[in-house]
């Protein structure tokens, strides 16, 4: 009897990068912010480039790598959308609220159509994956599409998020955030409605944030005018667009821009006051001021009764919510 041995050979040179990569993702709102120096210099660089247009923040991706060594991604893309269309036919719900989804981001200038796309020769382009997931918790969206940047065509080739820089974490510690929190008599909790969405994305970049999609069995290219969830720097740009845009305010409203700043983790407010009339007033100003950078804070929530009223008067979201905030706090979502 004769035997035959086959071995495979691969570099195993990233794997280290790739466990950081996960001890770090593991770690986020525990272990400290990135020093001060990284910090800075990381808002000194978006700042030159940010840029404020028709109420909004318009941002670029932070680019480490040289984005001539990424890789389309086209056929791992169109094999997934393969798979999810064959998806759809067993679930035609399924199929009507993505159809839905990418027809209102469309209808609001999130995403665009390319009626005859070419690859661009000076400009980066990436096709990213995406598929449903699905959060029954939530009060407003169910179904969320979440578009893949970590899709790769094989481990020697690049993605979207390895070519972006690894940039700071800039949310304070979630630790310090909640037990803030609770030493306030009036709990007040808040959330950006779709956050990432808010934030233009550089012409020069669209290409680079590519998706497909079918219509009446014709494959259509997509692109992305906003920055989405799912790559690497979202979170990044995001806080760093807030910080921007809370220092035109600092000498206006200094308590509240103050709380925007150390209260807010990604897209959720979580903060409180010890008079109702603060928290009044933290609230209403922190919505006039988040809406000069079209960013919408919905789902208000808090302990008091007497401060729903107030917000109700005020106009802000009436919204109901069945979870307490704690087992201690008595919470109404309005």
């Amino acid at each position: 009897m004769k035997y035959t041995n086959c071995g495979l050979i691969y570099d195993c040179s990233d794997i280290g990068n790739d466990i950081k990569k996960f001890w770090q993702l593991e770690s986020i709102g525990i272990k400290d912010n990135s020093s001060y120096n990284e910090v800075d210099q990381s808002l000194e660089t978006f700042e030159k480039t940010v840029l404020y247009k028709n109420n909004r923040y318009e941002v670029e991706l932070p680019w480490e790598r040289d984005w001539h060594e990424l890789n389309d991604n086209y056929s791992v893309a169109k094999k997934r959308l393969d798979s999810l269309v064959r998806r759809f036919k067993k679930n035609p719900d399924l199929n009507l609220q993505y159809r839905e989804t990418l027809h209102d981001y469309e209808k609001n200038g999130i995403i665009e159509k390319l009626p005859n796309p070419e690859n661009p020769i000076n400009k980066p382009f990436f096709y990213m994956p995406h598929q449903p997931v699905f959060r029954d918790e939530s009060l407003t969206t169910k179904m969320r599409i979440v578009f893949d940047a970590s899709s790769r065509h094989s481990f020697q080739r690049l993605t979207l998020n390895d070519c972006l820089w690894p940039v700071p974490n800039l949310n304070s510690n979630i630790f310090d955030i909640l037990i803030n929190f609770r030493l306030n008599k009036f709990a007040i909790i808040s959330d950006i409605k779709k956050a990432f969405l808010q934030l233009t994305l550089s012409e020069k970049d669209r290409d680079a944030v590519r998706f497909l999609w079918t219509e009446n069995d014709t494959l259509q290219v997509y692109r992305f005018n906003r920055v989405l969830f799912g790559e690497r720097s979202s979170p990044f740009l995001l806080s760093a667009s807030i910080k921007t845009h809370l220092k035109k305010f600092h000498d206006e409203f200094p308590t509240t821009t103050e709380c925007l700043n150390q209260c807010l983790y990604v897209d959720d407010f979580i903060s409180g006051a010890d008079s109702l009339q603060d928290a009044l007033e933290i609230s209403t100003q922190a919505v006039s001021i988040m809406n000069q950078a079209s960013v919408v804070l919905r789902k208000w929530t808090t302990n008091s009764d007497e401060l729903r009223q107030l917000w109700k008067c005020k106009g802000l979201e009436n919204q109901l919510q069945d979870n307490p905030i704690s087992p201690r706090i008595n919470s109404t979502k309005v």
